[in-house]
């Protein structure tokens, strides 16, 4: 196996192995046991080779002694390169590699539509995921060019010239729309005279890759030197609309002997035919965003020629580790034992992290930067955790390459403490942890989840739609000490309770379960009106099905009046208490009682460490696909049935923040 390979299953070891706890510990326990070990014995077989090229290992390989959906496990956490390169361990380990259930997840979610685009039927997923990496297809009307980068499954996007704003672009005079076989496009651009050469255009993100690194390229053909363009440098940017793009200079041709500037990027010849020169690179986080490009020569007077446009292809930026000695690492690969007793320290039977005595470990082998990309792909709380294992790994684990890669696109923007000590990506990230910060002029609080780097938002109260919140007989805008806001909602009196709030998808981090809470405390030692009375919620994206619920913002009590408790009511009781417009509590206790098991309880406010208390109103969940524009996630807390008049609350917001591991898996 390969360096990166090794790389990944390292990734698998820390993530999978060391820190994933699912519910049934004893077939997990087993399962660790039987993969490190089993993983240990095919690294020393496999690195343990002749020098020279290496071959596929002759007869059975301690791999085939794992189970296959274990293998086919391990594979799905590394890239379409990896699943070919592990393909030559054994025969068991080549079948998994080749099975349609690895390679369907390393395919884009809307391939069956792309099928019919092909003259012939495929065998295997595997095989469709090459057509699409060798054979690129037109997709919107033929405006765009759609392909895989092969070695990740990442996707390419080539936009035509008829797709951007060209200066004078109708004018047969200056521009002209030609077809050659040799371009992917029925009609492309030709720049036959023009003085004023300016082309803008874009392209939305959700056409391409969420989480990826793209370059932006423009492709073309030169004519005759392309006189008046082609030695000059050339204007050039790529940025997301709303900010400000950075600029650079391309050649198109480039300046003729040594008259060559350092600051502008000379073309490449492509595969293909054609030539390309980066025009500049983003990052695309979530999918949600516009992106801006630009090149042109107008500050000077001569006339430009001969230049023949293909497109702009969007591509993942190629990432490479720095590995400068391969015998050095597939030597230490050789030498790295999971839980090693002579490292001083590894994973106990239970499951849990022992701490490591020694200072040093087989890790130390490894080049710092090869640990970091290691530990890059992991979260936070794995970085903290794998930094006991030695001083190198320690090193590694804190340095700003893995850091950044937790934080936000935009914390440099964000308005951080001025006494907090930016030396480190690490300590930007912890501040942002434990100290949320204001944005949105000071409307929404900001925080991220310390052991995930997950998003979380606090919307104010001021950010809410509250009704009658304009009227001081309703309600108050009170200043108090322990909010983290300059304003909060005093409940002063109503009889109609509704409460409205939403936020921006594209706000919160991509493939998370979120929960969503009301916190609120109570303005004097006791509320009116709540006693015994469900709220209803909805929670959910604007424009779809929301899920309704119901609450109580009191906590369970005994009432002095009827001896009677509220804890632990069935959610079917309370709705059909409001369809029947009967109160819940007049409804027998054995209905109540015997309902209990249908659909689970209604939420009770519960008291926080911040002198505030929450309830929680519902749930939602990002997938990993992103957002459409204008996707929001609505939430409503209201009570308009019962008519009886309400006080004695304050409300600080609305809180959106991911749901722990453990609950999910519940």
């Amino acid at each position: 196996m390969n360096q990166l390979l090794c790389c990944q299953l390292l990734i698998f070891y820390i993530h999978h192995i060391t820190f994933n706890k699912s519910a049934n510990q004893t077939i997990t326990r087993n399962l660790k046991e039987r993969t490190t070990h089993t993983a240990r014995r095919v690294m020393e077989a496999t690195m343990g080779q002749s020098h020279g090229r290496e071959s596929i290992i002759s007869g059975p390989s301690p791999f085939d002694t794992l189970p296959v959906d274990c293998i086919s496990s391990i594979i799905s956490f590394t890239s379409p390169r990896d699943a070919c390169n592990a393909a030559s361990v054994s025969k068991t380990l080549e079948s998994a590699a080749k099975s349609d259930s690895l390679w369907e997840k390393f395919l884009p979610l809307e391939y069956t539509s792309l099928i019919p685009q092909y003259p012939r039927v495929f065998s295997s997923k595997k095989e469709l995921y090459f057509a699409l990496c060798d054979d690129p297809l037109l997709i919107e009307d033929g405006k765009k060019s759609f392909r895989l980068e092969k070695a990740s499954g990442k996707r390419c996007i080539m936009i035509s010239p008829k797709e951007v704003s060209i200066t004078w672009g109708s004018s047969p005079e200056h521009w002209q729309w030609i077809s050659i076989p040799e371009s992917r496009f029925e009609k492309i651009a030709e720049l036959i005279d023009v003085c004023w050469f300016e082309i803008r255009g874009g392209m939305h993100t959700r056409y391409l890759s969420p989480g990826t690194r793209y370059s932006v390229y423009i492709v073309f053909k030169t004519k005759n030197g392309c006189p008046g363009l082609g030695d000059l440098p050339v204007d050039a940017g790529v940025g997301l609309v709303g900010q400000e793009s950075p600029q650079k200079l391309i050649y198109f041709v480039g300046p003729r002997g040594r008259d060559r500037r350092r600051d502008v990027t000379r073309p490449e010849a492509r595969d293909d035919g054609w030539m390309e020169a980066e025009l500049g690179q983003f990052y695309n986080d979530s999918c949600c965003d516009d992106i801006s490009l630009s090149v042109g020569k107008t500050n000077t007077p001569d006339w430009k020629s001969g230049l023949i446009i293909q497109g702009f292809e969007f591509r993942p930026v190629k990432t490479r580790l720095s590995l400068k000695n391969k015998h050095q690492i597939r030597k230490a690969m050789e030498q790295i034992q999971v839980g090693d007793s002579k490292c001083g320290g590894g994973i106990s039977r239970n499951g849990a992290v022992v701490s490591v005595g020694a200072a040093t470990s087989r890790f130390d082998t490894l080049p710092e930067d090869c640990i970091s990309m290691v530990i890059f792909h992991t979260t936070p709380r794995d970085a903290c955790v794998v930094a006991s294992v030695s001083r190198t790994v320690k090193s590694a684990a804190e340095s700003d390459l893995v850091w950044e890669k937790f934080l936000p696109p935009e914390y440099s923007s964000l308005a951080l403490p001025p006494s907090l000590d930016c030396s480190s990506k690490k300590k930007i990230y912890l501040s942002l942890a434990d100290d949320p910060v204001l944005i949105d002029e000071g409307k929404k609080s900001f925080w991220l989840e310390k052991s995930t780097g997950k998003k979380c938002y606090m919307l104010s109260a001021m950010d809410l739609k509250i009704t009658w919140s304009d009227s001081p007989a309703y309600w108050q805008w009170v200043t108090v000490p322990e909010s983290k806001f300059e304003k909060v909602a005093e409940l002063c009196n109503v009889c109609w309770f509704e409460i409205r709030g939403k936020i921006s998808v594209k706000m919160l981090s991509k493939g998370t379960h979120y929960s969503v809470y009301l916190v609120f405390k109570r303005a004097s030692s006791r509320s009116y009106g709540f006693d015994h009375t469900p709220i209803e919620t909805e929670v959910g994206f604007a424009g779809k099905e929301v899920r309704k619920t119901f609450v109580f913002l009191e906590p369970s009590d005994t009432d002095p009046r009827s001896g009677y408790g509220y804890s632990g009511v069935s959610l079917a009781a309370v709705s059909r208490a409001f369809r029947t417009r009967r109160p819940w509590m007049r409804f027998p206790r054995e209905e109540v009682e015997g309902e209990r098991e249908s659909g689970g309880n209604v939420e009770e406010p519960k008291e926080r460490g911040d002198k505030w208390s929450e309830v929680k109103l519902g749930s939602f969940y990002i997938d990993d696909g992103g957002c459409e524009d204008g996707d929001e996630v609505e939430v409503a807390i209201m009570e308009t049935r019962m008519g009886q008049w309400k006080s004695g609350l304050v409300f600080q917001g609305i809180e959106i923040r991911p749901v722990k591991e453990e609950e999910v898996t519940k």
